[in-house]
């Protein structure tokens, strides 16, 4: 979605540092594995995923129309799993010390971080409340009366 001439100067700048440019990536959580680092926007499902796998990631949210992006990634910072640059004050200089900042922390720290403060298992929880609601009404009268709280 960038404009040709801009994709033009961001692939001749990853030509000469000898970087793999991707515009599209199909399935890139399995790259997660052998990436050095990530740089990213605030994505969901990208933070996750990285986060997951203890990838050292440099974010650098969409803070227009919607600031859903930039909340999320304070907040993952907020929790050492991540590096925030805004677009507001992204320069060449500062994404090079935040990329170099968070490769100095190690994945296991990443992964022991990400362990100790988010959950992954959501499905596996919905599942268990409905399956507590079932047996509830089964034993007779609303189930919505003996729910647990969740």
């Amino acid at each position: 979605m960038m404009p040709g001439p801009e994709l033009k100067t961001l692939e001749e700048l990853a030509a000469q540092a000898k970087a793999t440019l991707h515009r599209f990536v199909p399935n890139l959580p399995r790259m997660f594995r052998t990436v050095d680092a990530l740089v990213c926007m605030g994505g969901y499902n990208t933070l996750a995923e990285a986060a997951s796998r203890g990838v050292p990631t440099v974010c650098v949210p969409r803070t227009h129309p919607r600031r859903e992006q930039l909340i999320r990634a304070r907040t993952f910072e907020r929790l050492g799993l991540l590096s925030v640059v805004e677009p507001e004050h992204l320069t060449g200089l500062r994404l090079e010390r935040a990329i170099n900042a968070i490769l100095a922390t190690t994945r296991e720290r990443l992964l022991e971080r990400t362990q100790g403060t988010l959950r992954f298992d959501g499905a596996r929880q919905a599942a268990r409340h409905l399956l507590e609601l079932r047996s509830l009404s089964q034993l007779g009268g609303p189930a919505a009366e003996r729910a647990p709280a969740l």
